[in-house]
């Protein structure tokens, strides 16, 4: 027997599952897996398998006995009005498919009409184009900061040399 899950080979074991009233021990076989750490109940799984398949048995005697039923009625009822074959096949209605005037387009529900799209890609595009002229802005406010951090070292290097020509005096 191999495990669902890993497909390795189960162990059997037998194991105490109770005790009846005498104090005698109960056993269930169980298919257990090392690998997976899992362990199945066969026991119990060959009596649910059992109910089910007496279950299928009852239905099928039901339907077999309202079908024994049924048999003497169409018996007799042929025998009076002529075969049933030829019944079914005589009053049988045509089927007619039903007629379609125009084939019907494919409409998808999660996409917009094609107006409302159009609208919101111009704003979508007329936002781009704002959000890029603003970086275009923020370049020119850049200029004033370079020129700050110019006059900081050029203050700085002033500053040094006078201090260089004040302690050589």
């Amino acid at each position: 027997m191999k495990c669902p899950i890993c497909k390795k080979d189960l162990e059997i074991k037998n194991k105490k599952v109770g005790v009846t009233e005498d104090g005698e021990p109960i056993y269930n076989e169980y298919a257990v897996c090392h690998d997976c750490k899992k362990q199945w109940n066969l026991d119990k799984h060959r009596a649910k398998k059992k109910a089910e398949a007496e279950q299928k048995a009852k239905a099928v005697k039901k339907v077999t006995a309202a079908k024994a039923m049924e048999d003497p009625v169409k018996e007799f009822s042929e025998a009076l009005e002529g075969s049933y074959a030829e019944r079914l096949v005589t009053n049988r209605p045509k089927r007619r498919r039903p007629e379609q005037e125009e084939p019907q387009k494919q409409v998808y529900s999660n996409i917009p009409p094609k107006h409302l799209r159009e609208s919101r890609e111009q704003e979508i595009k007329a936002n781009y184009q704002n959000m890029l002229d603003e970086d275009d802005e923020d370049e020119g406010g850049k200029f004033p900061t370079t020129l700050i951090i110019i006059l900081i070292i050029l203050i700085l290097l002033a500053g040094c040399f006078a201090g260089y020509w004040f302690l050589i005096r």
